[in-house]
C-alpha cells in the first residue's frame, strides 16, 4: 500500500514526493543512529559509538572481540579495498617498513657467512610452501604487516622447511568444542596455570565443520600488538579508527553525490524568461500540448521553459562544499591519523605546507612509529623464523654446529641482526650537522645511535672495526697505506671546471 501511495504522489506531485523521500531517508538515519549498538567490545564499524551503556565492561578482550571479530575484520578489509585514506595508511607503513634481511652475528665469521647465505639465498626464495609466483620471505613479511592492520594475527605452519601462512579468521573453535573452557577462539590452552598454548584449530573453509588440530610447536603464531596482558588473539591495528574511517568515507561520499546530483539538475524558467545563459537555443514540441518549448544548453546542465504550474518542480537550494566542509574533513582526517599513530602529513602525503622544522617533526614521529612496528615484527616473526630454520638446518646437516660462547657454554645459533627501514635525509647537510653537534655536545652517544638502528653499541663498533679491517686488507693488497686507501674511497669528487674555448681555435 505504501509503495502504491508513493507512486501516486510521484505521478501527481513530484515536489511533494521528493520531500517525502527526503523525510523517509532522514528517519532511517535517525533510527540507525539510535539503534547502532552491537554486542561485544567493538562496534564493527557501525554508524557511531553512541551507546547508552557499556557494551563489554571489563571482561577479557578475547571475550569482547569474539562477538565482533569476523565483522570487524570484514569492515577493515572493505575499507582497505575501497577507501583511499585506509589504503594510504596501510601502504605507507608497508612501503617504509619494507623487508628485512638477516646477518648472523656469532663470534665465528665463517659460520656467520654460511648461515647468512643459507637463509638469504636458499630459504628466502623457498619460504612460501605454496610456491605462489613471486612469493618469497620478503613477501611474507609484507603480507604480515598488511594483515596486522586489517586482520590482526596470522599462523605460520612449519611445513617441509617452509611456511604455510594462515589468516586469523581461519583459527576457529570447532562447533562441537564450544563448551570446552580451555579453548579460546580456536586456541587450546593448558589446563593449569600459566595456561600455555598447546594447540591451534584451523578451519578448512572449503568444507563445513572440517578442522585440523596443530601442536604449538608445529606453527609460529604472530599477531598485531596486544594492548591487554590477558589477550591471546590479536585484533586489527585499525580497530580504533574503523568507525571514524567509515564516517569519513560516508561524509565525503555524500558530498560527492550531492555535487554530482547538482551538476545534473535542471533550472526552471517561467514563460517568456528564456535565455540569458550562454548556449545554443533550439525548440521542440511538448508531447502533451504540442506547443513549442524552448531549451538552452549550458555546461552545467539544462534549462527548461515551462508553461503552467511550476510549483511541483521547486528544489531546495544547493551549494557546493565551502570552507567549513574542508575544515571538517581535514579535522576528521587528522583525528584518524592520530588514531593510527602516523602523522597526518604522512598519511595524506602533504609536504607542501608548513615549515621545514614542522615537516621534519612529522617525519621523526613517523619514523618512531615505523621503528616500533619493525621491532615488533622482528620479535614475533623474523627472529622466530630464523631460530627455527637455522636450528633445522644444523639438525639436517645443511649447516655445521654454531659456535659456542666460551663464557656461558651456550650455542650462538640464534644471534642475528636484521636490516633496518630506510629513511632518506630530507636535507642532508642540516641533518648530518645536527647529528655531529649532538654527539659532540654529549647529547647523544654511540650507544644511542646503535639503539636507533636496532643494535647494541658492541654490534655497531664491531661493524666499524670490521670495516677498518677490510679496508686494511685491501690496502695491503694494493701496496698502499690505509690513509691512502681511505682517501681514495671517500674523497669528494672534484668540482667541474668551466671550459673556455678560444675563438681562434
Amino acid at each position: 500500500m505504501s509503495r502504491k501511495l508513493d507512486k501516486l504522489i510521484e505521478t501527481w506531485a513530484p515536489g511533494l514526493a521528493l520531500k517525502r523521500k527526503a523525510a523517509q531517508h532522514n528517519l532511517k538515519v535517525l533510527s540507525s543512529m539510535s539503534n547502532s549498538w552491537s554486542g561485544g567490545g567493538y562496534s564493527d564499524g557501525v554508524n557511531g559509538r553512541r551507546k547508552p551503556w557499556l557494551s563489554a565492561g571489563t571482561e577479557s578482550e578475547d571475550c569482547s572481540a569474539s562477538w565482533t571479530y569476523q565483522d570487524m575484520i570484514a569492515n577493515a578489509m572493505q575499507l582497505y579495498r575501497d577507501d583511499p585514506m585506509t589504503k594510504s595508511i596501510v601502504n605507507v607503513s608497508n612501503t617504509y617498513l619494507g623487508e628485512s634481511r638477516p646477518t648472523a652475528t656469532t663470534d665465528d665469521a665463517e659460520w656467520n657467512k654460511r648461515a647468512t647465505d643459507f637463509f638469504n639465498d636458499q630459504f628466502w626464495h623457498a619460504a612460501d610452501a605454496r610456491r605462489r609466483p613471486g612469493s618469497d620471505y620478503g613477501d611474507i613479511q609484507s603480507k604480515f604487516d598488511t594483515w596486522s592492520w586489517v586482520g590482526g594475527d596470522m599462523l605460520y605452519v612449519l611445513f617441509n622447511g617452509a611456511l604455510l601462512p594462515y589468516e586469523g579468521p581461519q583459527i576457529r573453535t570447532p562447533s562441537e568444542l564450544h563448551a570446552d573452557k580451555n579453548i579460546v577462539n580456536g586456541i587450546r590452552l593448558g589446563s593449569k596455570a600459566p595456561w600455555p598454548i598447546t594447540h591451534y584449530y584451523l578451519n578448512d573453509q572449503s568444507k563445513v565443520n572440517k578442522y585440523t588440530r596443530l601442536r604449538q610447536n608445529q606453527a609460529i603464531y604472530a599477531g598485531s600488538r596486544n594492548w591487554r596482558t590477558a589477550m591471546l588473539r590479536s585484533v586489527p591495528d585499525l580497530h580504533g579508527v574503523i568507525d571514524a574511517l567509515h564516517a569519513y568515507n560516508r561524509t565525503n561520499d555524500n558530498v560527492q553525490r550531492k555535487i554530482e546530483f547538482e551538476s545534473m539538475m535542471f533550472s526552471k524558467e517561467k514563460k517568456g524568461a528564456v535565455g540569458t545563459l550562454p548556449g545554443a537555443k533550439y525548440g521542440t514540441l511538448n508531447s502533451n500540448t504540442g506547443e513549442m518549448v524552448e531549451k538552452s544548453m549550458a555546461d552545467w546542465g539544462m534549462r527548461l521553459k515551462i508553461n503552467g504550474n511550476i510549483d511541483d518542480f521547486d528544489f531546495t537550494e544547493m551549494k557546493n562544499p565551502n570552507s567549513n566542509y574542508v575544515q571538517t574533513m581535514e579535522f576528521m582526517a587528522r583525528a584518524i591519523a592520530a588514531g593510527t599513530g602516523f602523522p597526518y602529513e604522512i598519511v595524506m602525503h602533504i609536504y607542501t605546507s608548513g615549515s621545514y622544522t614542522a615537516n621534519r617533526a612529522a617525519r621523526l614521529d613517523f619514523q618512531k612509529a615505523i621503528m616500533d612496528r619493525w621491532h615488533w615484527r622482528n620479535k614475533v616473526l623474523n627472529q622466530r623464523v630464523w631460530n627455527w630454520r637455522i636450528a633445522k638446518a644444523v639438525k639436517d646437516g645443511a649447516l655445521p654446529p654454531a659456535p659456542v660462547n666460551p663464557d656461558t657454554g651456550l650455542s650462538q645459533w640464534h644471534k642475528v641482526s636484521w636490516t633496518l627501514p630506510h629513511f632518506p635525509h630530507i636535507d642532508e647537510g642540516k641533518e648530518v650537522t645536527a647529528d655531529v653537534k649532538q654527539w659532540g655536545c654529549g647529547q647523544e652517544s654511540v650507544a644511542d645511535w646503535a639503539q636507533n638502528r636496532g643494535m647494541t653499541r658492541g654490534q655497531l663498533l664491531d661493524s666499524h672495526d670490521a670495516d677498518i679491517a677490510e679496508f686494511q686488507k685491501r690496502a695491503d693488497k694494493l701496496g698502499i697505506t690505509l690513509p691512502e686507501y681511505m682517501n681514495q674511497l671517500f674523497t669528494a669528487s672534484a668540482a667541474p671546471k668551466d671550459e673556455i674555448t678560444n675563438a681562434n681555435d
